[in-house]
């Protein structure tokens, strides 16, 4: 019974990956495609500018949102990390 729950969370995830997967090929074949028509109408500078205003503008949201103080499990990466004989052990 419990590996039934497994299975099914295992396949949303499965399924949340491909659908990840299939955007971000999109998003990049489209990114291609209006960089060349952009590059028929403007200079590769201003479509440079251009590309990182809308970059930072997207990003921006998730650059200054709050988070927690401490995240369960970086204590342990932040003494692991002052200790470069315990990485490898």
């Amino acid at each position: 019974m419990a590996s039934i729950g497994v299975t099914e969370r295992s396949a949303d995830s499965r399924a949340l990956a491909y659908a990840g997967l299939s955007v971000s090929t999109f998003g990049w074949a489209a990114a291609f495609i209006a960089g060349k028509v952009a590059l028929a109408d403007m200079t590769p500078l201003s479509v440079a500018v251009w590309r990182y205003a809308l970059a930072s503008t997207v990003l921006l949201p998730f650059a200054v949102r709050p988070r927690p103080a401490t995240r369960p499990g970086c204590e342990l990466r932040a003494a692991t990390a002052s200790r470069p004989e315990r990485r490898f052990r």
